[in-house]
């Protein structure tokens, strides 16, 4: 073997790589798309919100 030959198989990079991870481990996670709307009619509304509306429109006819 020449001096060629050795310089040239000593300067080759290693290529083996150890990785200590395990790829997509993660389940995959679904987001929702978008926000839910709210209804819009008064009687589709839950009672909780039905009563809040209700307070606010009675403050503002006191205010009135």
């Amino acid at each position: 073997m020449s001096d060629l030959e050795v310089k040239r198989t000593s300067q080759q990079p290693k290529m083996a790589v150890e990785l200590n991870f395990v790829v997509n481990e993660f389940p995959k996670i679904q987001i929702p798309k978008g926000k839910p709307t709210e209804p819009e009619h008064f009687q589709e509304m839950k009672t909780a919100k039905q009563q809040m509306l209700m307070k606010r429109l009675i403050d503002h006819v006191k205010d009135l």
